[in-house]
Parts: structure tokens; C-alpha cells; sequence
């Protein structure tokens, strides 16, 4: 009885979401956009915890706009950026921006910190990382409050509406890897589920402010980063991010591409029965973008994405460990030739590429989405 119920369930959120999808990838169009909010860790983070390294933990005030960086995670410019470059056209033979880039990411995130709890360390002094809600979220919500004293203008400009923004959730790297669920460091009680449950919760909040349009990122295949891989596929010594590593390293690999199937299954379910069925966010449009096949289509064709003068290489890194204890490392002189920069975060090649994807994802043309309203 229960499994026909479910088989029901499933049925109608398919027949309902793929009636949704035909008609909504037509309310995407990247010329209207002019506000890109991002939300996320370092795999979208480009300076924000940069400024609490440099400001002893304190946060940016409201009403803060945190530069470019030419040095984050991926060794180079992010990908939110490039999107920002990519859309950009030139008027008076100087180029300008068509959108502008919020992004509220902080390396080392997790949906929460009270589900899976992590530490950096500034003057030898631990503080936890900034979390999607407990930071992020709030930082946004602060700065669209944020009126300058001076001038009188809102921090936002345009003003956030429900068709000229668009926000990105690109979240899970650290909540189900080293130090998370992967190693069973969640407080008690806590599941995979719980950590979707926060997810979603994270996208009422900022559907709550006006957001009508959301992009949200499943997981990157970790599986396959060095320090998640087997030996097959270049898995690496162990490291900072992970000093005390299982040296079975197949174990670990399985296990990790366990629970990335599992999540990312649970997104493409989920999302559409929130959207469509369960009528969450009435109004909002959803890109579910499965940033997991594309990587794995870019990982499997890398002849036809990297060129630079070394070979193509996805098991590979840019910047890898010069000694067993990593306390020097080197950096190849051909950066554009990885599909990773480092053990765990893709390279700045890589995410040039992703810029590219994220693009079609706004205009309602990729074939990685489905779209939902």
C-alpha cells in the first residue's frame, strides 16, 4: 500500500514538474538580471573570508562591498566573476558590467553550524567558520536593510525585485565531506536530511525578501578530487584539509560517491515537489542545475576544455604537495592543463567553463537544468 502510495507521489511531482519545466525555462533571460546574489563556500567564495582572516573574525559591517579577488580558492578569479565578465559589453570603448556580483560565500561553510560544526584558525585563535545561516543569510538580509548615511541609496542597485535578481546556492562541499557527515562529526541527531532540510530552509529566508529567481547547485562529484579519490584516479597524500586520512582509499572514494548519489538524487526529487507540488515558494522560478553532470562530462572530454601546454590532466592537480608532510608545495606553470587546482577545489580553467554553463542556466537554455515555477 505504502509503496504504491509513494509510486503515486513520484508519478504526479514527474507529471506536474515536467509541465512546469516546458513552460518556465521561457521566464530566464540573463539581459534581465542585474543582481547576482551567491551563496555558498569556497568553491564560490571570492574575498569574504579573506576579510575576517584580516580583521581578527570580525564580520564586514553592513553596507560592505568586498572587492574582486585575483586569489581564491581555485588559484585564480571565481566563477561567479567570470559570469560577471562573460555578460559584460562595451559601451564607449570601455567595458561595463551588465550585473552585479553580491557574493555572500565564505570558504570553509556549511548550511549550518549547528548541524556540522568547523574551525579556522586566525593568530592561532579558532573560530568557527561563518555558516549559510548563521552568517550568510543574515549578512544579506543586513545589507538589503543597509541605507548609506551620506547619500541616502540602498546598498542594492537596482533595488532587489522579483525579476531583475537571481540568486545561487552552491553548498555541501564541506557539511558532507572531511570533518562533516563524512566523518560522522555532525551533532547528534543530525542526517543528510537535515542538512537538505537547512538547504531549503536557507532558500525560504531569501525568498522571503523578494528573490524570485534561485539557481540551485547539486554536488560536485568529490568522489573524484584527489583527496577523495583512489589511487586510480590520482587520490593524493593525505594533507591540511584532511591530516589524518583512512589510507584505504578506495573505502574512502565508495563511501564519498555514496553520498554524493544519494544527496543529488534527493535534489532532483525535492526540488519539484516543493516548487510544483508542494507550492513552497508560489511565484519563484527554480533552476535545478546539475553542476554533477557536467563536471562529469568536462572530467570524462577533457581534450575538448583544457589548453594549456602541458597535456590535459583531471586526476592532476595545479598546486600539489612538494614533500609527504606538505609544509611546501609546487605549482605547475601550466594551470590551464587541470581540471583541479588543488586536492579539493576544481581549478580557475575549470570554473572559466562553469561561468560558461551558468550562463545558459540564466538564459533557460541548459541542457545540465530543469526548471521549475
Amino acid at each position: 500500500m505504502w509503496n504504491k502510495l509513494l509510486v503515486a507521489v513520484l508519478l504526479a511531482v514527474a507529471g506536474t514538474a515536467a509541465a512546469s519545466a516546458e513552460k518556465t525555462s521561457s521566464s530566464w533571460n540573463i539581459k534581465k538580471f542585474k543582481n547576482l546574489i551567491t551563496f555558498g563556500d569556497s568553491y564560490t567564495d571570492e574575498s569574504r573570508l579573506a576579510y575576517f582572516g584580516n580583521h581578527n573574525g570580525q564580520a564586514p559591517p553592513p553596507g560592505t562591498y568586498l572587492p574582486e579577488s585575483f586569489s581564491t580558492a581555485d588559484g585564480g578569479r571565481i566563477w561567479a566573476r567570470y559570469v560577471i565578465q562573460y555578460t559584460g559589453k562595451d559601451e564607449n570603448q570601455e567595458w561595463m558590467p551588465s550585473i552585479t556580483l553580491y557574493d555572500y560565500a565564505v570558504s570553509g561553510a556549511v548550511v549550518s553550524n549547528l548541524q556540522t560544526l568547523r574551525y579556522f584558525s586566525i593568530n592561532n585563535t579558532p573560530f568557527p567558520f561563518p555558516d549559510v545561516e548563521g552568517y550568510e543569510v543574515p549578512a544579506y538580509l543586513a545589507d538589503k536593510q543597509f541605507i548609506n548615511a551620506s547619500t541616502g541609496a540602498a546598498y542594492f542597485q537596482p533595488a532587489i525585485s522579483d525579476h531583475n535578481t537571481v540568486a545561487t546556492m552552491f553548498i555541501g562541499t564541506n557539511d558532507i565531506g572531511a570533518f562533516g557527515y563524512f566523518t560522522d562529526s555532525q551533532a547528534p541527531g543530525n542526517t543528510l536530511v537535515s542538512y537538505l532540510n537547512k538547504v531549503y530552509t536557507q532558500l525560504d529566508r531569501i525568498y522571503a525578501s523578494g528573490v524570485r529567481h534561485f539557481v540551485l547547485f547539486n554536488l560536485f562529484p568529490l568522489y573524484l578530487a584527489p583527496l577523495y579519490a583512489n589511487s586510480s584516479y590520482g587520490g593524493s597524500a593525505p594533507n591540511g584539509y584532511w591530516p589524518d586520512r583512512p589510507s584505504n582509499l578506495t573505502a574512502v572514494s565508495l563511501k564519498m560517491q555514496e553520498y554524493v548519489d544519494t544527496v543529488n538524487e534527493a535534489y532532483r526529487v525535492r526540488t519539484p515537489y516543493e516548487v510544483v507540488l508542494a507550492k513552497r515558494y508560489p511565484g519563484a522560478h527554480f533552476a535545478n542545475f546539475d553542476v554533477n553532470s557536467w563536471a562529469l562530462d568536462i572530467y570524462n572530454h577533457p581534450d575538448q576544455y583544457f589548453n594549456g601546454t602541458l597535456p590535459p590532466s583531471v586526476t592532476g592537480a595545479v598546486h600539489t604537495c612538494a614533500d609527504a608532510n606538505c609544509t611546501s608545495y609546487n605549482t605547475s606553470p601550466s594551470p590551464d592543463s587541470f581540471f583541479w587546482y588543488d586536492s579539493l577545489h576544481p581549478s580557475e580553467q575549470t570554473w572559466r567553463h562553469l561561468a560558461s554553463e551558468v550562463i545558459s542556466v540564466l538564459n533557460g537554455t541548459s541542457n545540465y537544468t530543469k526548471y521549475y515555477h
